[in-house]
């Protein structure tokens, strides 16, 4: 996480970070439910969620990830970091 807040579609995995950090919005696969929930929005409502997202983006991100994924990689014969950054 880049520390800023975030808008994610509601679906399970994406939602279940924003329900347990505080760090965003759900909101339905839908333009209108987008729109609106953008129009709703006031700057308090930013700064609050902007504060989760910055609180939890040292345990949260790709920083963290970036391990499992290579391990993943190296199961189906992949090489290391190197190989992966070419």
């Amino acid at each position: 996480m880049s520390g800023l807040p975030v808008i994610v579609s509601d679906f399970p995995e994406m939602g279940r970070v924003v329900d347990q950090t505080g760090c965003g919005w759900k909101v339905s696969v839908d333009r209108d439910a987008v729109s609106s929930l953008i129009a709703a929005m006031s700057l308090d409502d930013i700064v609050v969620k902007r504060n989760h997202a910055l609180q939890y983006r040292k345990t949260i991100g790709w920083h963290k990830e970036e391990e499992v994924l290579l391990q993943v990689y190296r199961s189906f014969g992949g090489g290391g970091k190197n190989k992966l950054a070419s």
